[in-house]
Order: C-alpha cells, then sequence, then structure tokens
C-alpha cells in the first residue's frame, strides 16, 4: 500500500477496518505496524480462515484515521 497522500499515517492514530463482505477475517480491525510517511508504502495484512465451504468470498476494508475512513480495498478469494 503506498501513501499517495500528503500528511503521513501515523502508527498511532491509523488502521484499517473491515467495512462490509463476508466476515472472513480473525479481527476486523488492524493497527498500522509503522508510520508510513506521504511517498511511502507499507504492507496490509489481515490474518483469515479460509471458509469450509468451496466459493467465491470477497471482504472490504478501508484505512481509518482518527474519524475519516479512505482507501477503499476490496479482496475476493476462492476457495476450491
Amino acid at each position: 500500500m503506498t501513501n499517495i497522500g500528503t500528511q503521513k499515517w501515523d502508527v498511532n492514530n491509523s488502521d484499517y477496518r473491515y467495512i462490509s463482505g463476508d466476515k472472513i477475517h480473525k479481527a476486523a480491525v488492524y493497527d498500522f505496524s509503522k508510520t508510513v510517511p506521504a511517498g511511502k508504502t507499507t504492507n496490509i495484512i489481515v490474518d483469515m480462515k479460509a471458509p469450509d465451504q468451496s466459493g467465491t468470498y470477497s471482504t472490504v476494508w478501508k484505512i481509518s484515521i482518527g474519524k475519516t475512513k479512505f482507501c477503499t480495498m476490496k479482496l475476493t478469494i476462492i476457495v476450491k
């Protein structure tokens, strides 16, 4: 994930949150592991458990800084 904005994503008030979709995650909120300055990148990791049933599953997340939410991220997995 690259911070293309002009403000840093401060480790003390930045996280990414489950918004909607299939509930295949282990936690609904994850904190950033470090501050991400403008123009820099970080990895976004969400611990998930594969569903028992075959199929296509989608989940939507957003970055949250304080009360502001932005950067919609949609993840789709296929379980066979």
